[in-house]
């Protein structure tokens, strides 16, 4: 059995896998202490962990485990399973690693897109050798919202939702459509670039709001949101196997 830990801007994510099978997921808004992890696991037993954390490694986490179970701090000098061609690959993010390690492992030998739509949306491309070939970073929906509000006089923090028709009949509507449709469109703009220049590309879309990609692209994408957590099992088993 492996614990996955995603600790993330927002949340943080668990999930238990036996093999390449998730067998159970939690998410914990705003942070996770040794209590709750305890009495999450319960009496299951791990053999191997893996920690994907924005910020770093919390001071409790890593003497949690015994001696005996396989703990790994995922970084950017951590071995992966594909060619990293990015420039400056100190940069790259956890959940971009994580995200290319799930996507090139879910379909090998095959050019792919995975696109990542949480605090910030990225593009994250691999060719059909497993080459990692770099990708976008765009904000993500909540920072659309915020930003409209925190860089006018006068333009209100509103929420999502499921309506957002072409033509807002009110300043709410208007920002919503903006934002909403405006996402969309950047995301299918993308992807039809990116198909053009990949023949028989696969496109996959994960994270929180992956049900928005769901809508841009239609029947064009596989969707998984579990796919990060997916790749960091992948890493892991790598790891393990070195």
């Amino acid at each position: 059995m492996h614990l996955l830990i995603d600790w993330g801007n927002t949340n943080v994510k668990l999930a238990l896998f036996s093999g390449a099978e998730m067998v159970d997921f939690v998410l914990f808004p705003g942070g996770l202490d040794a209590e709750a992890l305890k009495t999450w696991l319960g009496d299951r037993k791990i053999e191997a962990s893996l920690l994907s954390a924005v910020g770093g490694s919390p001071d409790w986490l890593e003497g949690f485990f015994s001696e005996d179970i396989y703990f790994l701090n995922l970084d950017q000098q951590t071995p992966v399973p594909f060619i990293n061609r990015y420039e400056t690959p100190e940069t790259l993010g956890r959940d971009r690693i994580a995200a290319v390690a799930g996507v090139q492992a879910t379909f090998p030998g095959q050019p792919a897109l995975v696109i990542d739509a949480g605090t910030c949306i990225t593009f994250d491309a691999v060719s059909e050798e497993g080459v990692y070939l770099g990708g976008i970073i765009s904000p993500g929906l909540e920072m659309r919202f915020k930003s409209l509000q925190a860089f006018t006089h006068g333009l209100p923090l509103i929420e999502r939702a499921e309506n957002h028709e072409l033509e807002g009949g009110s300043t709410e509507a208007a920002i919503r459509s903006g934002v909403m449709n405006g996402m969309m469109e950047e995301i299918s703009g993308l992807v039809g670039r990116y198909q053009k220049k990949y023949p028989g590309l696969v496109v996959a879309g994960t994270g929180g709001d992956y049900e928005i990609l769901v809508k841009a692209l239609k029947n064009t994408i596989f969707a998984d949101p579990y796919l990060v957590l997916q790749g960091l099992n992948v890493i892991l088993n790598y790891n393990r196997k070195q």
